[in-house]
């Protein structure tokens, strides 16, 4: 795999093994058992090229996607995988043809709309497809202008196909230097607090927590009117905090719950004492602590576009009712809830005021039935100074 470098970008041609290896490295597992259960055809394509003779072919061995420009990080392996079981296999006259840039002084090429194609082709053992060469790379182009012509290839052929998710198109923009003015700062914020999505912020290696997706997370970041909206001193210091083995690894796989998490740790905490007990509960496994709580139930049907304000919510109710239980008394107030309450549908609202207000218990698949801990334990029992 060769990465040709400039300044601030890079161009990384993949081959479609190299780039199976990287980004879905059990995908030829899953085709292999599935061949071998005789439901998918793995020593060639299940059919012929359709009027050969008036079509450009290329030896996939020449096919290369443009690592920067198409969406690696997004292949969509059962989709691949359900093509595959519904045709038996690879087929040429269902895979069309697709779209090509040349090289100038190189015999690959590289894939405007054919990443998944030719991904099927390949685990299938097709050696050859059908091509169209739209343009040539002269050898003088610079790799900004290839990545810039090639960023507009794949714009324009996925406008009307697939929907390519909003995390995929900004690391697009970035890798290929076309992003905007926001994504860059969006992109220096999570630098300064330490967080890696999909090839913006921190490097990924040294970064307090790696997600792959952006999943409203932009909410915590980019605008101060937003009712989610972190300081970045603050987000900062929150950040740095649940890292140190407050918050295990599994939180990656759920970033609208940890942008709940940081938003109600920056905002909605106002004394160490609140945060000590606030971090008690989130490690308690009591029938009402932070862990006894199915993951589903913090982010799951969830009002559209709202999902982190109605997480938010959810967390600071059943927090509420934790901590209500030893106090006797409520933590939370409605009136603490206004700037997220005032973008949330009635049902929401009413939720709340049945938590907060009516104190009506929370219902909740549980994961931990029983307990050793009491819920009306004392500050002291829970080590909170």
């Amino acid at each position: 795999m060769n990465s040709v470098e400039t300044e601030q970008l890079t161009m990384t041609p993949l081959t479609i093994k190299e780039l199976l290896e990287g980004y879905a490295p059990n995908l030829a597992k899953r085709v292999e058992e599935l061949s071998a259960q005789g439901l998918i055809k793995t020593d060639g394509a299940i059919d012929e090229i359709p009027n050969r003779g008036k079509k450009n072919i290329m030896p996939l061995y020449l096919a290369r996607i443009i690592e920067e420009v198409q969406r690696i990080d997004d292949i969509e392996e059962n989709k691949i995988i359900e093509n595959l079981l519904r045709c038996g296999g690879f087929s040429h006259k269902e895979a069309l043809v697709g779209d090509v840039f040349g090289f100038e002084n190189e015999e690959y090429k590289s894939g405007t709309d054919t990443m998944h194609r030719w991904i099927m082709a390949y685990l299938c053992g097709v050696t050859e497809v059908a091509i169209n060469e739209q343009d040539v790379h002269p050898e003088t182009a610079t790799i900004e202008e290839i990545l810039c012509e090639e960023s507009k290839a794949f714009d324009s052929r996925n406008r009307h196909n697939s929907k390519v998710s909003d995390t995929s198109k900004k690391r697009v923009a970035k890798t290929t230097g076309t992003w905007s003015v926001a994504e860059q700062a969006q992109h220096e914020t999570l630098k300064r607090v330490n967080i890696h999505i999909n090839s913006y912020g921190a490097n990924r290696d040294y970064a307090y927590f790696v997600f792959k997706s952006f999943s409203e997370f932009d909410k915590l970041i980019t605008n101060p009117n937003n009712p989610c909206y972190v300081e970045t001193d603050s987000l900062k210091k929150t950040v740095e905090f649940f890292q140190d083995d407050v918050l295990d690894e599994g939180i990656q796989n759920h970033p609208r719950l940890f942008g709940a998490l940081c938003l109600i740790y920056s905002n909605y905490l106002n004394s160490s004492k609140d945060k000590s007990a606030f971090t008690v509960w989130l490690e308690d496994t009591s029938s009402s602590g932070f862990k006894s709580y199915n993951d589903k139930f913090w982010s799951q049907k969830v009002q559209h576009t709202r999902n982190m304000e109605q997480t938010a919510l959810r967390v600071l109710c059943a927090y509420n009712q934790w901590r209500r239980k030893q106090l006797k008394s409520n933590v939370i107030e409605i009136s603490d809830l206004k700037d997220l309450l005032e973008v949330m549908n009635v049902e929401t609202n009413q939720f709340v005021q049945d938590c907060l207000i009516s104190e009506i218990p929370i219902k909740y698949d549980p994961i931990v039935t029983s307990h050793d801990e009491d819920d009306d334990s004392l500050d002291e029992t829970f080590g909170i100074k």
